[in-house]
């Protein structure tokens, strides 16, 4: 594929996407019985000035990136043996998996079964449990030098390996791999995604792998590489990771009424926080301070479209309301900030959290984030973010450093031997990065959540190997 038709693919891929990415999002918070504003408000503006600016920005760099351009890369790896390479990952991921459950056995075990037998016994209540003693970490055994050490040793080795399986996934869309093998891939991708989802609580990692897993679908289909293959291990994890946030989010519903003085749990009480008057705008910050959450209103407003055509009745049960909450929390949090904030000329949130991403796991900030507003517990738009920092020049620079990411990438022709394939690997790591990103656009920052820097740190060393591969076999 020539330079030319590469952007062009990626580009009008994008757009598409992030217009149905936006009609999505607007379908959720019509089904969402509660909102943060007290008289309807809309910011379909905000939405539909991005999606105009992009698409002539889009056509823009079409345009000038019209030349027919030499052929960039061939998506054929017939020729690297990766048997070996997966036998290594295989076996990463499994010890991944050991690691990871001793080391968290080692930092909640003994709470975790002494709160069972002494406490809660309901097993919905056990993956919240979790959640909890996760979050408190190592102070659960600050008070032992040697669990420390060897929680200290484990864990970040552990979390490292068990991240191989996005590696698997990466494997399982672009080579080619006998049955048997096969077989084997898609069980350890779904023990490892359980185990990870279990010892930490969060369902972050099944959004992450459903991101990094639609991010390589999109790649197939802009190199026109989507075969049924690769539609059926998009579709089999999807339909999984719905079911593993279907189930945990059940668990939560059963043990909350577990829990409960009178065995009742609904919509109600779980959005009590509700309220139907505010005498100012301060009373909502002063709340979002002391509470970490927004005073909602219930909408005495019809909505636009879903709720005069489905069963109203469904959309107040608790695990639906609460599944769209959590969903569109980065939405209403951005949402917040266009009503209420005033931008900066030029902000640096995006940039100091990006680059603070590097330092993260060594408790150091590059750069101090300035955020200047109120913000709920949980993430916040890319999109609100990229408006925040560059007001409607935000996204156009977004897809300006892509477009030149991937003429650098091949002009100056950073990899220093001519090999097609060599450098499909470069793009597509840069590819996967950036829809991985843009996957999450209603989200939190992709790349500052859970185990998303461990995901393509793993790839990076996988993509490194190929290459040295590649380079190997074309010398021999």
């Amino acid at each position: 594929m020539e330079l030319n038709r590469l952007i062009k693919r990626t580009l009008i891929i994008f757009w598409f996407l992030f217009f149905i990415q936006v009609i999505f999002f607007l379908i959720l918070e019509d089904l969402y019985p509660y909102t943060i504003f007290s008289t309807p408000t809309y910011f379909y503006n905000f939405y539909l000035i991005n999606l105009l600016l992009t698409a002539i920005f889009i056509i823009f760099i079409i345009y000038i990136s019209r030349k027919k351009n030499y052929v960039l890369f061939s998506y054929e790896y017939e020729s690297v043996n990766i048997d070996n390479a997966l036998n290594f990952i295989l076996i990463l991921t499994s010890l991944g998996i050991i690691l990871s459950l001793t080391a968290k056995y080692i930092l909640f075990g003994d709470n975790l079964i002494s709160e069972f037998y002494y406490g809660n016994k309901d097993f919905n209540c056990l993956i919240i449990n979790i959640r909890h003693l996760w979050l408190e970490n190592r102070s659960l055994i600050s008070n032992d030098n040697t669990k420390l050490i060897i929680y200290n040793i484990l864990s970040p080795v552990g979390t490292i390996l068990i991240n191989f399986f996005y590696i698997l996934i990466f494997c399982l869309f672009f080579f080619k791999i006998k049955i048997k093998k096969k077989i084997i891939c898609y069980i350890l991708i779904t023990l490892s995604l359980i185990t990870y989802i279990f010892i930490t609580g969060s369902k972050n990692t099944a959004f992450n792998t459903f991101s990094f897993i639609f991010a390589l679908t999109i790649i197939c289909l802009i190199i026109k590489k989507l075969n049924f293959n690769n539609l059926f291990l998009f579709i089999f994890f999807s339909v999984f990771v719905f079911l593993v946030i279907a189930g945990v989010q059940i668990a939560r519903t059963e043990c909350s009424i577990s829990s409960a003085k009178d065995k009742i749990y609904n919509t109600k009480i779980e959005f009590k926080n509700a309220v139907t008057d505010l005498s100012s705008e301060k009373d909502q910050e002063k709340n979002i301070s002391n509470t970490g959450k927004y005073f909602l209103y219930k909408k005495n407003y019809d909505s636009i479209i879903l709720k005069k055509l489905v069963n109203t009745s469904y959309l107040d049960d608790v695990n639906v309301n609460y599944t769209l909450f959590y969903l569109l929390t980065g939405k209403v949090n951005g949402e917040y900030m266009l009503q209420n904030v005033d931008r900066p000329f030029i902000g640096n949130v995006i940039l100091s959290k990006t680059l603070n991403v590097l330092t993260r796991d060594f408790k150091k900030n590059l750069f101090d984030v300035k955020i200047n507003w109120p913000k709920s517990r949980g993430g916040i738009s890319f999109l609100h973010l990229l408006w925040y920092d560059y007001g409607y020049f935000g996204i156009l620079i977004f897809i300006t450093f892509l477009f030149i990411l991937l003429n650098v990438t091949i002009k100056n022709q950073i990899i220093n031997f001519k090999s097609k394939s060599t450098n499909s690997l470069v793009l597509f790591y840069i590819l996967a990065v950036f829809f991985y990103i843009f996957v999450q656009f209603f989200n939190w920052y992709a790349l500052e959540t859970i185990n998303s820097r461990f995901i393509f740190f793993n790839l990076l060393i996988f993509i490194i190997y190929l290459n040295y591969k590649l380079k190997k076999d074309l010398i021999n």
